[in-house]
């Protein structure tokens, strides 16, 4: 049975790795700066993140508690609800692959020329 710590670990790793997905679709693929943003973002939660989880690995009680609770990437998805819900549009429609993000991005191209 996983401990409270492996889940919140788990629980950070699936949301990362959801997240890094969808930075390879539309509009994060198009716009250099927002994906940019969007990457500092994730370096910048991740950053605060590992420490705290390895001192609550260590014991700290406080940091045990903190992880338990935390949502992995919250402010980040709240940060970047909107383009984070169009990425998952694309790739739900095109599919996770090279060419499925080839067409998204072909796709929110020829949809910004409208």
């Amino acid at each position: 049975m996983a401990t409270s710590l492996e889940t919140a670990n788990s629980k950070w790793l699936e949301k990362h790795q959801e997240l890094a997905i969808l930075m390879e679709f539309p509009p994060f693929s198009s716009d250099y700066d927002m994906k940019e943003k969007f990457q500092d973002a994730m370096t910048s939660y991740t950053g605060k993140w590992m420490p705290r989880f390895r001192k609550a690995k260590e014991g700290d009680a406080a940091e045990v508690s903190f992880i338990e609770q935390d949502v992995p990437f919250a402010a980040v998805e709240k940060e970047f609800s909107d383009q984070i819900a169009e990425a998952m549009l694309y790739k739900k429609r095109y599919g996770w692959s090279p060419d499925g993000r080839d067409k998204a991005l072909a796709a929110y191209k020829a949809d910004s020329k409208k």
